[in-house]
């Protein structure tokens, strides 16, 4: 019994030792930023939570071809470090136009101006490709064919805040389905 007492206190002791009230009994506020006693002395913090958006252009191709993307996605952040939330967007590669819908997480690595991120999207993708079918004997057609894809992609890159609420991203990407090669590209936007 004595023992289960103190795992209690130690746990009870742990929890306030990294809560958000010791924090700002040690000068520091909810993100760890530090709380100067003086006035107009206050540390900028580039990342505040709350409702955000998005804008995304992506370029790039695989052994079949090119491909460029534009996105546009509305989210939460969560904390200084997590975004969630979904896109859509389209795009045309060298067999035909597609349509995306995914979810997409960013993670940020820093609460400073330029800080390192990665993103991650999963969902669904509508391709119409331009394939050439046979129909007879030595014939060949070409017919439209729409394809409903499983899509995943992940990026590494890097944000620049210009102010608390905008910000540019730059990220290597890659993406992929389930019928097609990845495809690798590079991607720039604009977060507010």
């Amino acid at each position: 019994m004595k023992t289960f007492i103190k795992i209690v206190l130690l746990s009870f002791l742990f929890i306030i030792g990294f809560s958000g009230l010791s924090q700002a009994q040690s000068g520091k506020g909810a993100y760890g930023n530090t709380i100067s006693r003086r006035s107009g002395s206050q540390q900028t913090d580039y990342i505040t939570r709350g409702l955000r958006f998005n804008a995304d252009v992506c370029a790039g191709g695989n052994l079949d071809g090119g491909d460029v993307n534009v996105t546009a996605g509305a989210g939460y952040q969560f904390s200084p470090y997590v975004y969630l939330g979904g896109v859509i967007g389209s795009g045309y590669t060298d067999d035909g136009p597609k349509v995306i819908v995914a979810a997409d997480g960013r993670v940020y690595f820093s609460k400073k101006r330029v800080t390192p991120m990665l993103s991650a999207q999963l969902g669904y993708m509508f391709h119409a490709d331009n394939e050439y079918v046979k129909y007879g004997y030595n014939k060949w057609k070409n017919e439209r064919v729409n394809e409903h894809l499983v899509y995943a992609s992940g990026g590494i890159g890097a944000r620049i805040y210009l102010t608390k609420k905008l910000g540019f991203t730059a990220r290597f990407m890659v993406s992929t389905t389930e019928d097609y090669m990845p495809f690798f590209g590079a991607c720039a936007g604009i977060d507010f």
